[in-house]
């Protein structure tokens, strides 16, 4: 199960030992970046702060924005994730600056059409609102793929999407909720029954939580060749990003392991779908 808060997060906690690493690398990667940022980029790093991202959710919300970090520090934090060897953080990190990036376009696209209009150059914001449209696009489906699924395993497909539920959620108290719904379709030749669940869930921060049980939603259903089933369940995070995935273990109905003398067992693969406020709220 899972739970959310206002901003996406995700921190680097550096453990003893990395620490002189982080000091030694601090002036290498800073002498990378403008020479106005590269003293107090140092600092930071010399001091071992750990990192914060944040998505803001509200651009109102000045307090939000304070905390949100430049391209130079994301930059900056994964340099040092790379040379720790934090691959997870590394991923979310560079996660963030493709979002940031994106963010960054469409608001400066924004801003260049009202200006355009405002100085009646309509033919000039007619090019940019195209082109605003087509980031918009893009940006809606590829938040569409992260919180999406599919995978064939032995002839079954389990598709999955993930929405974010905000009339159950309480950022204030880090609670965010999620529902997903699951398709297991049985395109194979065989009948094929569902008998457990296994989970695994991460929220921003790297904590894991591992699920299993029994069935789904309290039913172990039986799929002839061609049928499917469907079923919505929930998970609440701490984090408002994480990610889910899992398997289903599935036997054969007619078909019997000569070794053990019963149907035949496989796991269908839960393919890795994302769990996002702001994106899955988009869908």
């Amino acid at each position: 199960m899972i739970t959310i808060s206002t901003s996406a997060q995700a921190c680097i906690s550096q453990p003893t030992g990395d620490r002189d690493i982080a000091r030694r690398v601090a002036k290498p990667i800073a002498a990378t970046f403008p020479h106005d940022a590269r003293e107090s980029l140092v600092r930071r790093l010399q001091q071992n702060r750990p990192c914060r991202f944040r998505t803001t959710l509200n651009a109102t919300d000045s307090s939000q924005q304070e905390q949100t970090p430049s391209r130079q520090d994301l930059e900056v934090e994964l340099q040092i994730a790379i040379r720790l060897e934090q691959y997870k953080k590394a991923a979310e990190l560079r996660d963030a600056l493709k979002s940031l990036q994106s963010q960054d376009t469409a608001f400066s696209l924004n801003k260049k059409l009202d200006a355009f209009v405002a100085e009646e150059r309509f033919e000039e914001a007619a090019a940019v609102r195209d082109e605003l449209r087509s980031v918009v696009a893009h940006n809606i489906e590829e938040a569409r793929k992260r919180t999406t699924s599919d995978a064939v395993t032995e002839g079954v497909r389990v598709q999955v999407k993930s929405y974010f539920v905000p009339n159950q959620s309480y950022p204030q108290h880090r609670q965010y909720f999620f529902a997903y719904s699951v398709t297991i379709k049985n395109e194979s030749n065989e009948t094929v029954q569902l008998l457990s669940r296994h989970w695994v869930i991460h929220n921003a921060e790297g904590q894991k939580q591992e699920v299993r049980g029994p069935g789904v939603v309290g039913e172990t259903p039986v799929l002839e060749p061609g049928k499917s089933y469907e079923y919505t369940s929930a998970c609440p995070l701490s984090t408002p990003i994480g990610n889910m995935k899992g398997e289903f273990e599935m036997i054969k109905v007619d078909t019997i392991d000569p070794d053990t003398q019963k149907p035949q067992t496989f796991l269908a693969n839960i393919a890795e779908f994302g769990l996002d406020m702001q994106q899955a709220a988009i869908a």
